[in-house]
């Protein structure tokens, strides 16, 4: 939430309409941190098993020491500017007037991917299909923005030419979206929230004692191997109204039985 509430900070929306912004972006934030800590069990878990036996206590440290480096470090980085920046768009979004003209603009130097760069200068009106699918971050580390534009504009691309240019690239991922109208950073075909083998189990988001939430994704189908060699909790009951008993369900994932 941090990410999110520096991006929203010192921007110029009321006090009330940030706040009803901050609320809706910080329900996905949670259920993205519920499901990145569950991916993490899973693979903590499954990297204590090899050949079929659980390995010396100094192997998985070595596993999980190599591994800290890409969860923490590496995608924490990735995963919080992506916050910062969404929470900065969605806010974006709302600001401009349903009768307002958008142009795509990105930055215009050498790291800008091409498929964004064709989309340079395109204009639309914000009611506009293409802003459903195609409103920055359009990636990961995308740093394309919407500035205000003219109805008179003469675009290179054709509608149906400029809707396109991303949804190779982007139709199964977290970004064919629109954080301004969905108010969701990560949505739900993110890899955390979906398993290995395409499984999931939907949990209720007023069992993370929050309001108006719809759902969120979780993991099965965890190592037979493991489960045989050590029972552990292999379903978590998010049940509980009060969030340490929550936190201590989840972390008991690791526990034996």
């Amino acid at each position: 939430m941090k990410a999110v509430n520096s991006g929203l900070e010192g921007i110029g929306s009321s006090e009330d309409d940030q706040r009803i912004l901050i609320e809706k972006l910080k329900q996905n934030i949670y259920a993205f941190s519920a499901a990145k800590s569950l991916t993490q069990m899973q693979y903590y878990r499954d990297a204590m098993i090899e050949d079929g036996k659980i390995i010396s206590g100094s192997a998985f440290v070595k596993k999980i020491a190599d591994t800290g480096e890409i969860f923490n470090r590496k995608f924490l980085e990735t995963e919080s500017e992506n916050a910062h920046y969404s929470a900065i768009m969605a806010d974006k979004w709302d600001r401009f007037a349903e009768e307002d003209w958008l142009q795509y603009s990105t930055v215009g130097d050498s790291r800008v991917r091409p498929s964004h760069a064709v989309l340079d200068k395109y204009t639309a009106p914000k009611s506009h299909f293409f802003w459903k699918t195609n409103y920055p971050p359009n990636g990961w580390s995308c740093r394309c923005m919407v500035v205000p534009g003219k109805s008179n504009y003469q675009n290179k691309l054709t509608d149906q030419e400029a809707d396109i240019q991303l949804k190779e690239e982007n139709k199964d991922s977290p970004f064919y979206n629109n954080v301004g109208i969905s108010k969701v950073i990560f949505k739900e075909n993110h890899p955390y929230f979906i398993n290995s083998k395409g499984k999931e189990q939907n949990l209720s988001w007023q069992q993370y004692g929050l309001p108006n939430l719809e759902k969120i994704k979780t993991f099965e189908g965890y190592s037979e191997t493991w489960m045989n060699a050590k029972g552990v909790i292999t379903e978590v009951d998010f049940t509980a109204g009060d969030p340490k008993k929550i936190d201590k369900l989840r972390k008991g994932i690791l526990i034996d039985r």
